[in-house]
């Protein structure tokens, strides 16, 4: 889902459900790195655990850097996380050209997050609201941007699928039925979700595989019985 759909899904919501804010479904266990920090550390943590990015603190815990696939990226637009596990289990190398390549490889390895980072990322304060945050998502870009609080600590994470999961559990939870009214103006760009969905109910599809097997079974021996018929003839 894009960032578009989600500003669109958070005002489609009730009111009260609107009123969340980022700090109620950010991600708080959070994977942080130091500036001093291997390259190929952080590129590996975002591989093994499947990040978008790994915001970069000082001791204080507070918002220095980002580091995301982007700053991933060489000078000579070569994609590191593609060889972050072999270089990482690379020591020596033999042969002719062994002692050049060892040099480039050990530079690699002793390259740190200060050298590649985003030093002025984007964040988001841990008190605005929802969607407050995919409008922020949409403006930036960004597949995860860093929480913070009023004096720039880092809090939390927040993913794009972190929205989307609030509004799809916050929804469940909703047992009386409601009216949305859209304004004209929105109107004109949200996507025509009830055409290209077709919501069937669990009972229902069970009712129809049923009857499909009835259907079979009986059609079976209407089959057999004029074939019986036809061989007595």
């Amino acid at each position: 889902m894009s960032a578009r759909q989600l500003i669109y899904c958070t005002r489609l919501m009730p009111k009260n459900f609107s009123e969340i804010k980022v700090q109620d479904i950010m991600t708080t266990k959070i994977q942080a790195a130091t500036p001093q920090d291997s390259v190929l550390d952080v590129a590996k943590t975002m591989l093994d655990r499947d990040f978008n990015g790994v915001p970069i603190v000082d001791r204080n815990m507070k918002l220095v850097g980002m580091v995301t696939m982007k700053e991933l990226l060489d000078k000579k637009g070569l994609y590191l996380p593609t060889a972050v596990r072999f270089l990482s289990s690379l020591k020596v190398m033999h042969g002719k050209d062994s002692p050049e390549l060892n040099r480039k490889l050990q530079k690699l390895r002793d390259m740190k997050v200060v050298q590649i980072m985003n030093h002025d990322p984007f964040y988001i304060l841990s008190s605005i609201r929802l969607e407050q945050a995919a409008e922020a998502f949409l403006i930036h870009d960004e597949e995860l941007l860093p929480v913070v609080d009023e004096k720039k600590n880092l809090v939390g994470v927040l993913a794009k699928y972190d929205i989307l999961r609030s509004l799809t559990t916050g929804a469940e939870r909703l047992n009386r039925p409601r009216q949305l009214t859209i304004e004209s103006e929105e109107t004109a760009d949200l996507p025509e979700i009830e055409k290209q969905f077709v919501m069937v109910s669990r009972t229902r599809a069970r009712f129809w595989y049923v009857a499909l097997f009835f259907f079979l079974v009986i059609g079976f021996i209407i089959s057999v019985a004029v074939i019986l018929r036809i061989r007595i003839v």
